[in-house]
């Protein structure tokens, strides 16, 4: 079986005001699970939000 798969791809900039605009805070950003400092170099971008 076959499904469509909608997504969409942001800069790593947007997220912020994303979550912003979606009426939560940021209170914490890391670029792994070990939560490592975000940077250019990071895999990922995890963001804590409340």
């Amino acid at each position: 079986m076959v499904a469509p798969l909608h997504i969409r791809s942001i800069f790593p900039q947007e997220l912020p005001l994303l979550i912003w605009l979606g009426g939560l805070r940021l209170v914490e950003r890391f670029g792994d699970w070990t939560r490592r400092s975000f940077g250019v170099d990071s895999p990922l971008q995890l963001c804590i939000c409340e």
